[in-house]
């Protein structure tokens, strides 16, 4: 009987599988940076605030996107070697 390969070792998926995998990653922080200033624009011309929630929505776009960004940033990282480790 076959075993499935670990589901979050890139070493056992096939490179489309991880391909896909980032794409999907950055095309979700672009819409989270681009989406709420749209939706800013939008509200502001129904409400007639021209900037108000358009710069919300992009401050609001870029704090999230950043965030993860530096998440995704971290949980891709390579630990440190430690003194005297001979694996790499």
């Amino acid at each position: 009987m076959e075993t499935l390969p670990k589901k979050n070792d890139p070493q056992e998926r096939s490179p489309y599988a991880v391909g896909y995998e980032w794409s999907v990653r950055v095309s979700s922080i672009g819409l989270q940076m681009a989406l709420p200033p749209v939706f800013g624009i939008w509200l502001d011309s129904k409400c007639g605030t021209l900037p108000l929630f358009t710069v919300l929505g992009a401050v609001l776009g870029m704090t999230t996107g950043m965030i993860h960004l530096i998440q995704l940033g971290k949980s891709n990282s390579v630990p440190p070697r430690k003194k005297g480790d001979t694996n790499p």
